[in-house]
Order: C-alpha cells, then sequence, then structure tokens
C-alpha cells in the first residue's frame, strides 16, 4: 500500500513556523546583548591594565634615564589633573580611577614626585589605584629604585 499526500501537505511540514523564527532571533538578540555588556566591560579592565603597565614603565624608564644621563629625572604626580609625567611622557589616569600617592611632596599641594638619581637609587614611593573594587600598587623602591606592580 502506498501513501500519496499532495503537494500542499508536503509545503505545510516542511521548514519552520514564524513562532520558531522569531524565538530563535529573540534568543540571538539576547546573546548579542549579553555579549556586547560583557565585552564593554572587559575592555574598560583592559585599557585600566595597560594604564597600569604604561605607569610602571614611565616610572622604569625614568630610572634608566637617571642612570644613563647621570642626572635626577623626576616623575611627577598630580592629584588635580590627574596625570603622571616624567619629561615629555604624560598619561592620564582613567576618571573610574581613585589614585592614591605617597611620595615626597612638592612645593604645591596636589603634586608630588618620585625622583631617581644616577646609581639607580630614588626618593621611593607608592602608588595605589581602586578600580572596580580592587586595588592595585605600584612601589618603587627607595634603596634599589626597583619598580613593582601588584593587586593587593
Amino acid at each position: 500500500m502506498r501513501t500519496v499526500t499532495s503537494a500542499t501537505d508536503r509545503n505545510r511540514q516542511a521548514g519552520f513556523t514564524l513562532v520558531e523564527l522569531l524565538a530563535v532571533l529573540a534568543i540571538m538578540a539576547l546573546a548579542a546583548a549579553a555579549f556586547s555588556f560583557n565585552g564593554a566591560r572587559s575592555t574598560e579592565t583592559a585599557a585600566f591594565r595597560a594604564f597600569l603597565v604604561n605607569t610602571a614603565s614611565v616610572l622604569g624608564d625614568a630610572r634608566a634615564t637617571a642612570m644613563k644621563t647621570g642626572a635626577e629625572t623626576p616623575v611627577t604626580i598630580n592629584a588635580a589633573n590627574r596625570s603622571i609625567s616624567s619629561g615629555s611622557k604624560t598619561i592620564a589616569v582613567p576618571a573610574t580611577t581613585v589614585m592614591t600617592a605617597t611620595a615626597a611632596a612638592t612645593g604645591a599641594q596636589s603634586i608630588a614626585e618620585i625622583r631617581f638619581f644616577a646609581d639607580g637609587t630614588s626618593t621611593g614611593g607608592l602608588l595605589a589605584f581602586d578600580h572596580q573594587g580592587r586595588t592595585f600598587t605600584i612601589s618603587v623602591n627607595w634603596l634599589t629604585g626597583h619598580v613593582a606592580l601588584k593587586e593587593t
């Protein structure tokens, strides 16, 4: 015995219904929204980590410059401008970050300096950065001038 179906019956059975297609599109939209939200946060975190590495690099470069040239090389921490600078290099502290600096004071109220000397030593200092509930520190050893970055 053989069963025969008409062409209209076959067309009704093949493919997806409109409701099924809408459900798939809704799931894809939710997944895309979740990914973009997490992507934005991870981009901000990556930018903050790059800021930390750049700051540690500026401090290390200042030490190397002092040893190479034989002259004192300062790194200026300006709380009012939210910047860290040495020579022609200036790094802006991200707006979402709270910065605390413990270093030698200068004449200006909101400015501190870490100075590196020709023998590799420094005045020492500690920079702390609070970002999204986490604290990171960059410390400069006064005796060796060594720059260390860590999460506390």
